[in-house]
């Protein structure tokens, strides 16, 4: 029992590793007319790291994100 909530505490810990996010952002730019969005095609995979270059998970966001965008009116 302690050997698997050893590994168990191990697999948690392992799970909450951080992942790098970065943004650009400038402040000075007004989006408020903007009505569309499109997305980029790439044949590229943006990186290495199996939890963010994940197909389903890319699929998911680019749904919920289209959803939202469209209820908003672009």
């Amino acid at each position: 029992m302690k050997v698997f909530l050893a590994g168990l505490l191990v697999v948690w810990l392992a799970a909450c590793s951080p992942v790098k996010v970065q943004t650009d952002v400038k402040s000075t730019v007004n989006l408020s007319d903007m009505k569309t969005f499109d997305w980029l095609d790439t044949k590229a995979a943006p990186g290495t790291d199996a939890r963010v270059n994940n197909p389903e998970l890319a699929d998911l966001v680019r749904t919920a994100t289209e959803k939202n965008l469209l209820k908003k009116g672009f």
